[in-house]
């Protein structure tokens, strides 16, 4: 059966799941709270209810008794009012007091009970975050995030108890390292996935698990385990590789002769000697200036390059390639043959941080430290910063955890049926992107044509800022209903509303998906909004995050899998065919204290700031912005006569490609909708595009009075939740934080947590947890993993680009 859609599935992708099994987090909840803050909250209204009558038929009876029984009333009214029992009651009042008296009992013993339970479930909480937070493969989780709060934790331990400040930092790393599911990391296994039906495969080390999904069908793998089975690797942090290579090389001559310079791109460079031309041409961070010296047969390199980096013509602040899978290879490189004296005592340093590695947890608190002290000892900075701040943290080291997780297999059927599934959404985002693309090249078209020329420099487009239309978003907004909690869309739906395109074949498409799977969802709330929609019994596949470069061509991945095992040599031809005749250009990425994580497989990389080691690598400063044969306005590179497709970069680089990502193929990510304080979850074609999101003040949110929630408290929370419909599962994000956290309503550690976040945030939004804990699927022997799959998607068949793309 062939798929329905040009869209098609690679062979290769990643499983990414969550350290520790969910079930460490998720038993923290007390399943009795739920319904005994109901009961608080719906006896606190039939005491509300209750009260209002009671004040009116009181005020009644003030008018209609005697001068003798009016001193009782007014006494007994003012109770009421004040919520308090009434005293001694005249016998005109009797029955209505009586009446109040009934329900502020029920409410004081809902309220007691509620009490009663948020103490007996912090108590056993506290004992239980304790058991967890006090095992080793949580100890040693922290230890690897932060030493600090390592230590803290250490320390409690040892006094056999937990402050309020330490518990909540345990629970937000146990949240972090259970409902995650992280890149890479110690607490974020990586593991591969395969596409395609294969023969059966022999038994393979582990335990045997299968999920029958009902797009997928069945999921078949062996599992060690969670994140602490499989292989790891530990490596030296690309700062901390810098840190040495200065304090090693520190000898004023040795050390800068050793330091790979790179010229700045974009500064004139007139007026320049032979000698200085020739460092400068040669300048790209690929070569030290003893290798320049060499090169070129000059022998006052330095003192060359010292003179143009105080011109700010180049930069000398490199010892390392900025593109590097593993710095200390390229550590080791560099300090070979030096003759340096500390370069002994850095190779050491480098051995036994690989050889952490296989360290198990009693020993490697220990080690680290010492790791530490020698890190500091041979450069005289500290080895950890962030002060124990959750994800703040630089470390000398990391460590990545592999293949936990092997020979899982999406079948050709499968892989089908998913196509099938995610083909009406990838239009519609597709569709979306490339209106973006198509808006800014006709501002560049008004650019050309504004200066009559016929081409610009690269680098004056890349100063210009276009301006981005929203237009197509709104339309897509409009399609929700604020008033239901679950908006299903057809692809019916999307044409009528003029969001899916006709002249998609016409671009080159593709882009990153990262799938959680719901297998068949809950009965719940429905609703149809735009159209009719699908069933609500219809099985789901969640959409959880979009991108539109492919992980595979970047570092760490490619660092923690041979081209071979990701499929980088197929992934390479697969591009240049897709964007020929054009050559795929990728935009430079750097990230402060992280090197590049671009590795181009095959095709040009963009330097925009500092040329870059890679081989074949092209400044910014070195290209144009022209019409190409096709009308598509884009890169040209006048020295190789080649056009450049740009493939853009995510958001957060810290290298802006302005408004030179009008020339780059459509990027492909989700929009963001919100419709107001409540969001219904968007599902397209039976897939979610959008989990339901709230989006409250955070004001608004009910603080607690003390460190632990009253009865009144939780039933003021429980109030707000229940005004908003939140479901007891959801993750939060607050502008404070760089990435969203757990939160159950069920746990009274998880809402002390939230309550204190939000107590500092300026912004919140909430979105539903989805698959819910009782579907996450990926069983091993530990326990259960937050998963999801990183797929990648290209749209076949494609035309070439229109001299004029339709879309006006």
């Amino acid at each position: 059966m062939a798929s329905r859609t040009p869209w098609q599935l690679f062979p290769v992708g990643l499983l990414r799941s969550a350290g520790l099994p969910f079930e460490w987090l998720d038993d923290l909840g007390q399943a009795e709270l739920e319904p005994r803050a109901e009961a608080a909250a719906a006896s606190a209204a039939e005491l509300g209810r209750v009260r209002t009558e009671v004040i009116a038929a009181l005020k009644r009876a003030q008018a209609e008794c005697d001068h003798e029984q009016r001193p009782a009333l007014n006494r007994t009214l003012k109770a009421v009012i004040h919520y308090r029992p009434a005293p001694t009651v005249p016998p005109v009042a009797a029955q209505v007091t009586h009446w109040w008296h009934t329900a502020l009992t029920a409410h004081h013993a809902a309220e007691a009970a509620l009490a009663a339970s948020l103490g007996t479930a912090l108590a056993a909480e506290g004992e239980l975050l304790r058991k967890r937070a006090y095992d080793e493969a949580f100890l040693e989780g922290v230890l690897m995030a932060s030493p600090h709060a390592h230590d803290e934790l250490v320390r409690s331990v040892e006094r056999g108890r937990m402050s309020p400040r330490v518990e909540t930092t345990a629970y937000r790393y146990l949240q972090r390292f259970c409902a995650k599911a992280e890149t890479t990391g110690h607490v974020g296994p990586l593991s591969l996935v395969r596409v395609g039906d294969a023969s059966p495969t022999a038994a393979g080390s582990g335990v045997r698990a299968a999920y029958r999904d009902p797009v997928l069908g069945e999921l078949a793998y062996w599992c060690l385990g969670d994140g602490r089975r499989g292989r790891r690797r530990t490596s030296i942090s690309f700062w901390a590789a810098e840190a040495l290579a200065e304090a090693v090389l520190s000898d004023p001559v040795l050390g800068v002769r050793l330091r790979r310079p790179r010229r700045v791109i974009g500064v004139g460079q007139t007026g320049l000697s032979r000698a200085e031309r020739a460092v400068l041409d040669r300048a790209d961070g690929s070569r030290t200036l003893a290798g320049i010296a060499a090169e070129t047969g000059l022998g006052e390199t330095v003192a060359i390059a010292t003179e143009l980096a105080g011109r700010g013509l180049l930069r000398l602040d490199r010892h390392l390639r900025d593109h590097t899978a593993d710095p200390g290879a390229d550590l080791r490189g560099l300090l070979a043959g030096t003759g340096a004296p500390p370069a002994a005592e850095a190779a050491a340093l480098l051995d036994d941080i690989t050889r952490f590695a296989d360290l198990r947890y009693p020993r490697r608190p220990e080690a680290l430290s010492a790791l530490a002290d020698r890190f500091t000892a041979l450069t005289g900075r500290a080895a950890w910063r962030g002060g124990g701040r959750i994800s703040a943290d630089r470390a000398i080291l990391y460590e990545d955890a592999l293949d936990n997780v092997r020979e899982l297999r999406i079948g050709d059927a499968g892989a089908r049926r998913l196509a099938d599934r995610l083909g009406t959404v990838l239009d519609l985002l597709a569709s979306l992107a490339i209106d973006e693309r198509v808006a800014g090249q006709r501002e560049l078209d008004q650019l050309l044509s504004g200066r009559s020329c016929a081409d610009l420099p690269a680098t004056e487009v890349r100063r210009w800022s276009p301006s981005l239309p929203a237009g197509a978003t709104e339309r897509l907004a409009r399609l929700v209903d604020p008033a239901v909690a679950t908006v299903r869309l057809t692809r019916a739906d999307l044409e009528a509303a003029g969001l899916i395109r006709t002249d998609l074949d016409r671009w080159p498409l593709f882009g990153a998906a990262d799938l959680m799977l719901v297998g068949q969802p809950t009965a719940g709330p429905e609703a149809v909004g735009g159209g009719a929609g699908g069933g609500g019994g219809e099985p789901l596949v969640v959409l959880s995050e979009l991108h539109h470069i492919w992980p595979q061509l970047a570092r760490p991945v490619r660092g923690l899998y041979s081209d071979e095992q990701l499929g980088v040599p197929q992934l390479g031809r697969l591009l240049a065919e897709q964007l020929a005749p054009a050559m795929p250009t990728v935009q430079e990425v750097r990230r402060v204290q992280k090197g590049t994580d671009n590795s181009p497989a095959g095709h040009r990389l963009l330097c925009l700031d500092t040329a870059s080691p890679v081989p074949g690598a092209v400044p910014v400063d070195a290209l144009r912005v022209r019409r190409w044969a096709n009308g598509f306005i884009g890169l040209h590179d006048p020295h190789t006569r080649r056009d450049l497709w740009l493939l853009p970069e995510y958001d957060d680089t810290d290298v802006p490609v302005g408004g030179l990502v009008c020339c780059a193929t459509p990027a492909l990510e989700l929009p963001r909708i919100s419709v107001g304080e409540r969001t219904p979850r968007i599902v397209v074609d039976g897939v979610v595009l959008q989990r339901r999101r709230w989006d409250p003040r955070p004001a608004d949110v009910p603080t607690f009075g003390g460190p632990e929630p009253t009865a009144r408290d939780w039933r003021r929370l429980h109030d707000w939740r229940r005004r908003l419909g939140l479901p007891r599962h959801a993750f939060y994000l607050v502008d404070a934080e760089a990435k969203p956290m757990f939160l159950d309503f069920g746990s009274v550690l998880s809402v002390r947590s939230f309550v204190r976040t939000v107590g500092t945030a300026t912004t919140l939004t909430l979105t539903e947890m989805l698959p819910e804990p009782p579907r996450l699927w990926l069983s091993t022997p530990d326990g259960t993993l937050t998963s999801e799959l990183r797929t990648l998607w290209w749209r076949a068949a494609r035309a070439p680009v229109p001299a004029r793309p339709e879309g006006g």
